[in-house]
């Protein structure tokens, strides 16, 4: 008996000590199509405007040129029962000229963002954009992404994230829809 309470004992240690050091990571993606009636270097050139996206994309705060394709992007997250937080996305730019637009963190962050908009030449006039977004949060503990994550759970809140990324995806592609077309 005693064995077994010592196996029961050491199990338990094990087990909260690789729970102290394991991380809380929650993530989404979502990809979503949209196409407007202008040329392909048109359409592309507006996406590389970092103005639209804290002007058109909900709670995104700011995104801030730093020069040499890299800018920061901040975005707002609203948890209940929880103050306003703030993430902060360092970016960089890899263009190809009028088919791709891909604006990607460095994957060892803990704060994870890559935004890929695909450019298709459908006609002279019309322009297809395949758009995919993918946020990736790690923290060390999930009470350092809100104090019920723990019990929530990754799966659950990463659901509930690529739904919300769902619903800004569209009001953005929405937003800019009608400016795209005011520019032009």
């Amino acid at each position: 008996m005693k064995i077994i309470k010592v196996i029961l004992f050491l199990s338990l240690i094990n087990l909260l000590t690789n729970a102290a050091f394991a991380n809380f990571t929650i993530s989404a993606e979502v990809e979503q199509s949209a196409s407007f009636n202008i040329n392909q270097k048109t359409v592309h050139d507006y996406f590389l405007n970092l103005n639209i996206y804290p002007k058109y994309f909900p709670d995104m705060v700011s995104v801030t040129d730093d020069g040499n394709n890299k800018s920061e992007w901040t975005y707002k997250v609203d948890y209940p029962l929880s103050p306003t937080w703030d993430i902060t996305f360092d970016e960089k730019e890899n263009d190809s000229p009028n088919s791709q637009l891909v604006f990607e963190s460095d994957k060892n962050n803990n704060n994870y963002l890559y935004c890929r908009a695909v450019f298709k030449n459908i006609s002279e006039t019309q322009t297809g954009v395949d758009i995919t977004i993918k946020v990736t949060l790690t923290r060390e503990k999930a009470s350092d992404i809100h104090f019920l994550a723990g019990i929530m759970g990754e799966k659950l809140i990463s659901e509930k994230m690529k739904s919300k990324l769902e619903d800004d995806l569209q009001t953005f592609i929405g937003n800019i829809s009608g400016d795209i077309y005011k520019k032009n």
